[in-house]
């Protein structure tokens, strides 16, 4: 079972690190690493 901390962490790690939003996703968390990435790229873009 996928632990929704660990994928939290996981994927603002990679974000923060490529200072990207094009990172790898989890698999089995596809629907809300999506969600994440999209509310981080809304508060970028200050939507």
């Amino acid at each position: 079972m996928i632990k929704i901390d660990e994928v939290t962490n996981t994927l603002f790690d990679r974000i923060i690190q490529n200072q990207s939003l094009d990172v790898d996703i989890e698999t089995g968390a596809t629907v809300t690493s999506h969600a994440y990435l999209k509310a981080i790229e809304n508060a970028l873009v200050g939507k």
